[in-house]
């Protein structure tokens, strides 16, 4: 009953659905989104968000500044930090435990569910196994006083942070996040210890990669249109030269106080 609840989306989605294509609104976006008001009020659907920069590199700023997908987030002014991809949390007296609650009915890209086993899945099987993009220090937010913390699920949607020191700004460096969780129902297969062996040996030949792991960490990447994202705006087709085109995600879990899903852009253009 809740003003926000979705209802609205993109022309575009609106006639996928039609032609049941898609799912309702309702059902991809799920009965916990995030809601955000923008500072100019209600948006218009559609147009293309044109972008140039200067290195193909550059569009890694899909996954951070363009998409800022984290459990938490800062305000507009900083503090407080709020809910995102998380609704909620609590901590232990002591600091030294925290409890984030995620939403429910909340989906990656391709309408799989997003759950805790995904939080679990990107921190045991890649930061503490190595098969993660080592130059990114995704992990270092995991780290109080020195020492590692660790991950426990309570349930599909409950997670607890655990770590050997009170960490009393945790929320602090959850906000800068960005990679927190991996889609394992898509990773899985690829990985070098639990994955197909058969599906990744003739990958890898396809690719022409030396090693598990250098197939793996490059499925990574924002140019693999087939792994599943939680951004606003989605890698649809590989092109090996710019322009790169990026566009909206139907299964985006974020909506507007009239319950309209975001993103309003259909698209994002990037040339360099």
């Amino acid at each position: 009953s809740g003003r926000w609840f979705p209802k609205g989306e993109s022309p575009i989605l609106a006639e996928l659905v039609e032609e049941g294509k898609l799912p309702p609104v309702a059902e991809r976006v799920g009965p916990e989104p995030v809601v955000i008001e923008g500072i100019d009020g209600i948006g218009n659907y559609g147009g293309t968000w044109f972008r140039v920069s200067g290195s193909q590199t550059n569009i890694d700023l899909i996954y951070n500044f363009m998409s800022g997908s984290m459990l938490v987030r800062w305000s507009p002014l900083g503090y407080p930090i709020v809910p995102h991809a998380a609704k909620g949390w609590e901590s232990s007296p002591d600091l030294k435990e925290w409890t984030v609650y995620l939403r429910k009915g909340m989906k990656w890209s391709d309408g799989h569910p997003f759950t805790a086993d995904d939080i679990l899945y990107w921190y045991y099987q890649e930061i503490k196994t190595d098969y993660s993009d080592d130059s990114t220090g995704r992990s270092d937010w995991m780290v109080v006083g020195g020492e590692q913390g660790e991950i426990v699920k309570i349930d599909d949607h409950t997670v607890k942070f655990i770590f050997p020191k009170p960490y009393g700004v945790f929320l602090e460096h959850l906000a800068r996040a960005f990679w927190y969780c991996s889609p394992r129902h898509y990773m899985e297969k690829y990985h070098p210890d639990l994955g197909d062996d058969e599906l990744i040996e003739k990958t890898m030949a396809a690719r022409r990669l030396p090693s598990r792991k250098s197939l793996y960490v490059l499925l990574t990447k924002w140019f693999n249109p087939e792994h599943p994202r939680l951004w606003p705006w989605v890698y649809r087709n590989h092109k090996a030269n710019p322009p790169q085109v990026f566009v909206r995600n139907p299964y985006f879990w974020a909506v507007d106080v009239e319950g309209n899903q975001l993103p309003y852009l259909d698209r994002m253009h990037w040339d360099i």
